[in-house]
């Protein structure tokens, strides 16, 4: 297990692209759920975004978080990360994105899914100071 790599199962990943092309023109949002031990993503949650300005930002509500997170404990996984899209926007976290996510703290992995459908992930160890991962598919 390298800790600078996140590793997504070929489902997980068409899940995440599929889930950020339904939400186009808004940003897509949801969980990464998958094993602690390997920081494996087995599983995704898209989850509605309720930001006021869904093509610019991203917000996911209190209650689809709680029944993400009972979901994860039924399946016997653990949430580890999060996904958002910048359909028109960076191929990068924005300076907003860091802002509003740096309280999940530095084990928080943070994926990506710009123009392009360009993924990228990163860890926010605080809020202006980011670490990029590599990204790779389960062979």
């Amino acid at each position: 297990m390298n800790p600078l790599t996140l590793t997504l199962s070929h489902r997980a990943m068409d899940a995440v692209l599929d889930a950020c092309r339904a939400a186009q023109p808004a940003e897509a949002c949801g969980y990464l759920l998958g094993t602690e031990l390997d920081r494996r993503v087995l599983f995704v949650v898209a989850v509605p975004n309720v930001a006021a300005d869904p093509e610019h930002y991203f917000a996911i509500a209190r209650d689809d978080t709680i029944e993400t997170i009972h979901r994860a404990l039924r399946l016997g996984l653990a949430i580890f990360g999060g996904f958002h899209s910048h359909p028109d926007g960076p191929d990068h976290l924005s300076v907003q994105d860091c802002a509003d996510n740096a309280h999940l703290g530095p084990a928080f992995v943070h994926l990506l899914v710009g123009r392009h459908e360009a993924v990228h992930a990163y860890r926010i160890l605080a809020p202006a100071r980011i670490l990029e991962l590599s990204v790779a598919l389960d062979p």
